[in-house]
């Protein structure tokens, strides 16, 4: 069966959230109170709504309580984000995604209901910092508490070594998922036997201090331009 989302609410990470969205095999529904954005998109989704979201009987009119998923992205109005979540709550939907501007706001959205809580800026600063300190840094993704997704040129004191011989598990706490040669192609998957180059980009896991100690090793420096799996995966800051 098809999935099915709503986004209510249409700032940047609403609208970010059905452009992802879109790429995928699913029903979208989009709820909004400014005309001019649900126009421009209502062609792309499965419905599109100009309403009132304070209005309960609205919320609960237009949005199935079976739905997969909610997300709501009111900016700034707390008020009416914790409204919305709690008619969300009340009428039974599991997941409500909401988009919070700090913790505090987060610890109420939670009390009020919310499954997931979000912060996009604070989420875009966690990614961007670690870059400006690393040599061989190109991308870094906090995936979890204190687990990271990195895409790292390799280190020169790696270059020329086999896999086998860096045996970064063990040397640097870091797992190897897949290898990009250069700024072309794709990531593929690895022999053990593999030798790594000077150019080649290494899309990593491990725990937030081990990657930071493990970028922090060489000087490679780099203007390449890179495209990167992790933006089209996890969005764009």
């Amino acid at each position: 069966m098809m999935k099915q989302f709503a986004v209510i609410g249409l700032g940047s990470f609403g609208l970010r959230v059905v452009a992802e969205m879109q790429e995928l095999d699913a029903e979208i529904i989009i709820l909004d109170r400014e005309s001019d954005v649900i126009d421009q998109l209502k062609d792309s989704v499965h419905a599109a709504y100009i309403v009132d979201v304070e209005d309960e009987g609205a919320i609960n009119k237009l949005i199935p309580s079976s739905i997969d998923a909610v997300i709501l992205d009111l900016g700034d109005n707390l008020e009416v984000t914790i409204l919305v979540t709690n008619y969300l709550k009340k009428m039974g939907v599991e997941n409500i995604v909401v988009k919070a501007s700090s913790d505090k706001h987060g610890e109420i959205l939670t009390i009020v209901g919310a499954s997931h809580v979000i912060y996009p800026d604070l989420e875009a600063a966690k990614r961007v910092t670690p870059l400006l300190v690393s040599d061989t840094l190109y991308n870094f993704i906090p995936i979890s508490s204190g687990l990271v997704m990195a895409e790292i040129f390799v280190p020169k004191k790696y270059v020329g070594k086999t896999l086998i011989e860096a045996n970064l598990r063990y040397e640097e706490g870091v797992n190897i998922v897949a290898i990009k040669k250069g700024n072309i192609g794709e990531y593929s998957f690895f022999v053990p036997d593999y030798s790594l180059e000077a150019d080649d980009i290494l899309l990593a896991v491990g725990a937030e201090d081990n990657i930071m100690g493990f970028t922090a090793v060489g000087g490679l420096k780099s203007d390449r331009k890179l495209s990167s799996i992790l933006r089209k995966i996890f969005g764009k800051s």
